[in-house]
């Protein structure tokens, strides 16, 4: 039976990847034009939305549960 390592750094990187795709999904204009609830959250916050509101969507907690590994994914978008 052989269990292929993957080292956790390289792990970090993939979740990084996959979250950062995942918030820029969410302010795409094609998903913004129909979420009320992205546009009522940054209407309420001077354009941005509270990081503690995307550990409440099911796609980002499947991912992490961790604030500052979403704050990383943002800050590394050249979209957001």
């Amino acid at each position: 039976f052989f269990r292929a390592f993957v080292h956790p750094c390289r792990i970090l990187l993939m979740e990084i990847d996959q979250l950062q795709r995942q918030l820029e999904f969410y302010f795409s204009d094609a998903a913004l034009s129909r979420d009320k609830f992205m546009r009522q959250q940054m209407s309420e916050n001077d354009g941005g939305v509270p990081v503690s509101v995307f550990l409440r969507f099911n796609k980002v907690r499947a991912l992490t549960q961790d604030m500052e590994a979403i704050k990383v994914a943002a800050s590394q978008s050249q979209k957001l």
